[in-house]
């Protein structure tokens, strides 16, 4: 057990991936161990999320595992290419591989569709969207039949992290200039951009909206630097 590189919770479970070593589950109610599987040396990275059975999926390289409550092998899922952005939701599995977003069913491991995306960082399902941010371009899926929505380009070349979503509004960020854009949720089409602080000279790492008592704040952190922005719902 090296570094822990993901941390998922099941219904009375939860589970550690460790970066290079394995996984391990622990016992929500009293905090014990309760099984530890150790990877092949070969597989680095590695990444787990859990659903509401307790099942917990297992990505690393090429490869998706997918493991019981008890630590039995239920699936294993490969294909050519590495396995990034792992999300489980509504038994389907979401993930980039080779420059394609596919959907896994977590039942029978068989690949429902696939549509072919350059994406790097989490996508976001909301309602029936499934939001994928890519290079300078956020596209919106039917989270169930894969059915291109809308695609959205900006001014940025960089990746866009994580997408957030406010009222009728998606918001989503420029790793490279910190810019945050918004974006109409059902059509696509950019409406405004959220002024940056002039303090932030350092690419995000991370994004999400955060409620503050009765009001909500988008926070953006940037390297050191925290920005928060107060949001009208439009309804």
């Amino acid at each position: 057990e090296t570094i822990a590189n993901s941390i998922s919770i099941g219904k009375q479970n939860a589970y550690i991936t460790w970066q290079n070593s394995g996984v391990t589950a622990y016992d929500l109610r009293v905090g014990s161990k309760l099984w530890t599987i150790n990877f092949d040396g070969s597989r680095a990275y590695a990444t787990g999320v859990a659903d509401e059975y307790d099942n917990v999926y297992v990505a690393k390289d090429t490869q998706i595992t997918a493991y019981d409550a008890d630590g039995n092998t239920l699936w294993v899922f490969e294909d050519n290419g590495v396995i990034k952005s792992l999300l489980q939701n509504q038994g389907r599995l979401f993930f980039y591989q080779e420059g394609v977003v596919k959907a896994l069913s977590t039942k029978s491991n068989a690949v429902e569709w696939q549509v072919q995306f350059a994406g790097k960082w989490p996508m976001l399902v909301y309602s029936n969207y499934l939001l994928a941010p890519g290079k300078g371009e956020l596209l919106a899926l039917d989270r169930d039949t894969g059915l291109k929505l809308w695609a959205t380009s900006f001014s940025t070349t960089s990746y866009l992290q994580t997408p957030a979503i406010f009222g009728d509004n998606v918001y989503v960020e420029s790793l490279q200039t910190g810019a945050v854009y918004v974006v109409d949720e059902s059509t696509g089409l950019q409406i405004g951009e959220l002024t940056v602080a002039d303090q932030i000279t350092e690419p995000n790492l991370e994004f999400g909206l955060g409620p503050k008592s009765d009001e909500q704040i988008l926070v953006v952190p940037s390297g050191s630097i925290v920005c928060a922005y107060k949001l009208k719902d439009e309804k």
